[in-house]
C-alpha cells in the first residue's frame, strides 16, 4: 500500500514560500544495515538518500547505488524545486550543489567533524533529516529486519509515516487502503 501511495503522490519539495523566501531542504545520505563494531550477521549494505523539507513533514528518500555526485545531484534536480536553501553536511559529492543549473539552490554546509549546528547561525544544521533516520532505523531494528526484495517498500513506508499528521497511524493506514481498494 505505501508503494502505490508513493508512485502516486509524486511531488518535489523546496522552492519558495508566499513571501519569496527559500524554503529550506536539508539533505543526507544514511547507511542501513551496517554492522557496528564488526559484530552481528552480515547483511548487504544499503545506501539511501533523503531530502527533507524543514517546517513540512514532507520528506523523499531514495535507494541509490553509491553516494557519488553523479547519483545524487540528478536526484536534487529532480526533487528540489528552485530557488530551495539547500543544507547539506560536509560530503564531496555536495560541493556542486550551489552550481546545478546556473546556481538555482542556495547552498549551506555544516561540517560534522566541526559542529553539527554552525556556530553562527543556528539554521544551518541537518537533525531534522538526522531524526528521519533514527525513526527508520529504529523501526526496522524493532522488526528485526528486512529482506533485500522489501527494502524499497520499507523505504516507501518510512516516507509513508513521516507524512502522517499525528494521530493514529493504523486509522490512516485504513484510510489508505480505502482509497485503493473501493468497496
Amino acid at each position: 500500500m505505501c508503494c502505490k501511495w508513493r508512485n502516486d503522490t509524486q511531488f518535489n519539495i523546496g522552492g519558495q514560500d508566499e513571501d519569496g523566501q527559500p524554503l529550506v531542504v536539508e539533505i543526507d545520505e544514511s547507511l542501513f544495515f551496517r554492522r557496528k563494531y564488526h559484530v552481528g550477521r552480515r547483511r548487504r549494505q544499503n545506501w539511501v538518500f533523503g531530502l527533507l523539507q524543514r517546517g513540512t513533514k514532507q520528506c523523499l528518500l531514495f535507494p541509490v547505488r553509491n553516494r557519488k555526485a553523479i547519483t545524487l545531484l540528478p536526484i536534487i534536480r529532480r526533487h528540489i524545486l528552485p530557488g530551495s536553501r539547500i543544507i547539506s553536511d560536509g560530503w564531496l559529492a555536495y560541493k556542486d550543489i550551489g552550481t546545478i543549473d546556473g546556481g538555482v539552490f542556495m547552498h549551506d554546509v555544516i561540517v560534522h567533524a566541526e559542529n553539527f549546528v554552525h556556530v553562527e547561525d543556528g539554521d544551518i544544521h541537518t537533525q531534522g533529516i538526522e531524526a528521519v533516520w533514527s525513526r527508520c532505523k529504529n523501526r526496522l531494528h524493532r522488526c528485526g529486519g528486512t529482506s533485500a526484495a522489501l527494502f524499497p517498500s520499507y523505504m516507501a513506508e518510512c516516507m509513508w509515516r513521516e507524512h502522517l499528521v499525528v494521530g493514529d497511524v493504523f486509522s490512516h493506514f485504513l484510510v489508505l487502503i480505502a482509497t485503493y481498494y473501493v468497496v
